[in-house]
């Protein structure tokens, strides 16, 4: 199966830029006020049961939280945001909102 059909997890995703951040799992904790303990579930491959967490840890990280959950900018994203640099927390409501919408589990 050719590599680019493989889905990437959060977890691969959120472990990989942790990594090549030379971030901590404590250090992301701290500075969002999520718990590390739910940090550390996600890189090994437990679903968010709050996707807000996800969405706090995302913005802290300056990356799209599609981008975590799926591995690409998705259109879903694109929607959402009216320009790269729009991170508010409105627009992360309603991203939110669309992806409970489809049933992301």
């Amino acid at each position: 199966m050719p590599t680019e059909n493989i889905p990437i997890s959060l977890g691969d995703s959120l472990s990989k830029v942790l990594k090549k951040r030379n971030l901590t799992l404590r250090s992301v904790a701290k500075a969002t006020g999520v718990p590390a303990s739910s940090i550390f579930e996600w890189t090994t491959g437990r679903t968010p049961k709050n996707l807000r967490s996800l969405a706090i840890v995302a913005n802290h990280l300056e990356i799209p939280i599609c981008v975590l959950l799926f591995g690409k900018i998705c259109p879903l994203f694109e929607t959402c945001y009216e320009s790269k640099d729009d991170i508010s927390q409105p627009v992360i409501d309603k991203l939110i909102e669309r992806l409970e919408k489809e049933n992301y589990e």
